[in-house]
């Protein structure tokens, strides 16, 4: 887009330089300083008083769209340059309002791209329907100048960046796709880990069997550390294979009392690292308030976990196996139901005409 940005481009061409009085009155509210609430109000108490139509008020709306733009008004600034468009007269002054609407909606679409704020996330789908709309503003200059090469530039390569988000999002979502594998799996290897320690702590299978299936656990957790790229997922495996490690030196002196606990750390740590890993893939596909939502689920069942485990001591060992496997089908059917709402939680594609 090698025209000139908003600010520049509404000066206008000579042609339209006249400076009627609103627009002095515009410029002199505008040059008060900074363009705060009542400034903005000022702005259009002037239009409120000015006649509907006529190129001098659609130059005057340039300038103030030109302005709000600058200040981080984009809403108010797009406002104007509709105003703009409707109110003028001559064909190149609704051109100037057309293109300029174009402009000020791509960038508000590449602002979504590249949020700004330590917590901001990007939003592909609303710069989708941005962008859908900059292409609009863009083919409408066509309407009025068919032989504008700029216009018809801006259309193609609004068009290709749309269909470069559609691309970065069906990328994300298989990552996301592959993440809840892994986590799955961590899952049932978290389940593995818990079975362990829970006969361990009973002290009802062989040493040497309690050994040698703990050594297959660490080298899995292992392989799926290798494969794991997002922080907090990492650490957590990290922390699990710490404590894999110390179980399996419990286990080596005949301590299954002491190599239990390590394992039920164990396996806490293997649930944290898949609950990371499903956070990472609801970000990826920009869940914020079905992930927060899952946050403080996952957070009030680790307290009722807590104080569960607080409560098992005096349990029969049938007890604390039947409260396992029923902890296990409640993780499972959670599972399904995030997995049902990722199905029915999939935003429409972004309609295009061309």
């Amino acid at each position: 887009m090698r025209r000139a940005l908003i600010v520049l481009m509404l000066s206008g061409p000579s042609c339209l330089a006249a400076e009627p009085p609103l627009r002095d009155s515009i410029a002199g509210v505008l040059a008060g300083g900074e363009l705060d609430k009542a400034r903005i109000e000022q702005v259009e108490a002037l239009f409120d008083g000015a006649p509907a139509r006529g190129d001098a008020v659609a130059l005057a709306h340039l300038d103030a769209a030109a302005a709000l733009a600058e200040a981080g008004r984009p809403d108010l600034a797009e406002a104007h340059l509709v105003r703009a468009d409707l109110a003028a007269g001559r064909d190149a002054v609704r051109a100037a309002a057309r293109f300029n609407l174009g402009q000020l909606r791509y960038s508000r679409a590449v602002s979504m791209l590249k949020p700004e704020g330590e917590d901001a996330r990007p939003d592909p789908d609303g710069a989708k329907a941005m962008l859908t709309r900059a292409a609009e503003a863009f083919r409408s200059v066509l309407d009025i100048a068919p032989a504008d090469a700029e216009a018809a530039r801006d259309v193609e390569r609004v068009r290709r960046l749309i269909d470069a988000i559609d691309k970065m999002q069906e990328e994300a979502k298989k990552q996301a796709e592959q993440m809840r594998k892994q986590a799955e799996q961590l899952d049932r290897l978290a389940d593995r880990q818990q079975q362990e320690s829970m006969q361990n702590q009973q002290q009802t299978q062989d040493g040497e069997k309690a050994k040698q299936d703990q050594s297959d656990i660490n080298n899995e957790t292992k392989q799926q550390s290798e494969q794991t790229q997002p922080d907090a997922a990492k650490k957590a495996l990290q922390d699990a294979m710490r404590r894999q490690q110390e179980a399996s030196e419990r286990l080596d002196k005949g301590d299954q009392q002491a190599a239990a606990n390590a394992q039920k750390k164990a396996a806490d740590s293997l649930r944290e690292a898949a609950r990371a890993l499903r956070q990472e893939a609801d970000k990826k596909e920009g869940k914020q308030g079905e992930q927060n939502e899952q946050d403080q689920q996952q957070q009030g069942e680790q307290g009722d976990q807590q104080k569960s485990e607080d409560q098992k001591e005096g349990q029969s060992r049938d007890d604390r196996l039947t409260e396992w496997l029923l902890d296990r089908e409640k993780r499972q059917r959670e599972q399904r139901d995030r997995q049902l709402r990722a199905l029915l939680g999939r935003p429409a594609p972004v309609e295009k005409d061309w």
